[in-house]
């Protein structure tokens, strides 16, 4: 069973929520009707409690195939029998240009003088 990780749920709208997966800032508009199954993939519910709500097999595989495969996989991949990354992500700059003044990292500083790689 894939589950889901790194992912934040807010609710849209009545019939919506958004996932947001921290480690891609990325996002999927999914349905609430489909909240069972989100929470299988989370490890909430068992397969059982799905099938009690008439939710099958099919259902759950359209669902997993709307998201990322990016949504169900580690933030770093490293194993230490292979001693090597499938991915490295380096910040380059700490700072920022947009100087918004509702930023929450004080304007991109953070509190701490900007810089660069």
């Amino acid at each position: 069973m894939k589950k889901l990780r790194n992912i934040t749920i807010f609710n849209f709208d009545e019939d919506s929520n958004i996932l947001f997966h921290t480690p891609t800032f990325s996002i999927v508009k999914i349905e609430k009707k489909n909240q069972p199954i989100l929470e299988y993939l989370q490890g909430n519910k068992s397969l059982e409690e799905l099938y009690t709500k008439n939710i099958n097999n099919d259902a759950i595989d359209l669902f997993i195939k709307s998201i990322p495969d990016s949504f169900f996989e580690e933030d770093i991949y490293f194993t230490p029998k292979s001693k090597s990354l499938s991915k490295l992500t380096l910040l380059t700059s700490s700072a920022c240009n947009l100087n918004c003044k509702y930023c929450y990292a004080k304007e991109g500083s953070f509190n701490y003088p900007a810089s660069n790689m």
